[in-house]
């Protein structure tokens, strides 16, 4: 999943030697709101797998009892009715299947392992993101903790970062 990940979000292994991380945002969403094929098998890798694994475990004993069910149920129904007040009715047909194909791997992966395997993991893939990203800077020479309008990057804009650190 973490190789899933790497290759489904756009990376740009030079972006702290950028000095203008607004415009490497810019790109960062061209590139997300254009697509690219990699991310497209990606997503679409993660939702088959997320079905079939579903299905071998029987979707009979998925039960909707408690009231966050019911609340992301409500929240999957106000999304498609988004479809109708869209300015790009198409793009966010796009946008919604991949929440969709992200939302079947994730409910197939809480089924499959308990909350221990799941925290290791993200400890694990943050890790290694973390990893990468102080390698990069420090192949880059560009990892300056101390300088005062240093931020942190890697391979992804600092706002992504920060989360994976944050995580």
């Amino acid at each position: 999943l973490v190789v899933v990940f790497l290759f489904a979000v756009p990376r740009d292994w030079t972006i702290s030697l950028s000095g203008d991380l607004v415009k490497s945002a810019e790109v960062f969403e061209d590139l997300t709101a254009n697509g690219s094929v990699s991310r497209q098998i990606v997503f679409l890798l993660l939702g088959v797998t997320g079905l079939v694994g579903l299905r071998r475990a029987s979707l009979r004993s998925l039960r909707f009892q408690s009231i966050l069910s019911v609340l992301l149920l409500l929240l999957g129904a106000w999304l498609l009715t988004s479809i109708a007040w869209s300015d790009n009715p198409l793009f966010t047909v796009r946008r919604l299947s991949v929440l969709a194909l992200n939302s079947i791997g994730a409910l197939w992966l809480a089924r499959r392992y308990v909350k221990d395997d799941i925290r290791r993991f993200v400890l694990a893939a943050t890790s290694i993101y973390l990893a990468t990203g102080i390698a990069t800077e420090i192949v880059l020479g560009t990892l300056k903790p101390l300088a005062p309008a240093y931020r942190f990057c890697g391979a992804m804009h600092p706002n992504e970062q920060g989360v994976n650190c944050a995580m």
